[in-house]
């Protein structure tokens, strides 16, 4: 499943700052990048439309979208 990392910009506008594909455990090895762990608004959305279809169910959902606030850069979050 396509995974999308972005970030809010001071105009409330969203900027893609990550993207990569899901694998069997629901992890993106590439989906960090430069800037990662700034401090800010993100948001993490998944595509989960085409792996209901590849499934043969129709989900209600064809995305969802989970927003974050990172307080400190130096702090681990996971």
């Amino acid at each position: 499943m396509a995974v999308t990392r972005e970030r809010c910009r001071g105009d409330g506008s969203w900027h893609a700052r990550g993207t990569g594909t899901a694998d069997g455990d629901g992890r993106v090895a590439d989906l960090m990048g430069p800037g990662a762990r700034s401090v800010g608004r993100y948001r993490i959305s998944c595509d989960v439309g085409p792996y209901h279809d590849g499934q043969g169910v129709r989900g209600f959902y064809p995305d969802v979208s989970i927003a974050f606030r990172v307080d400190a850069a130096d702090e681990h979050y996971h």
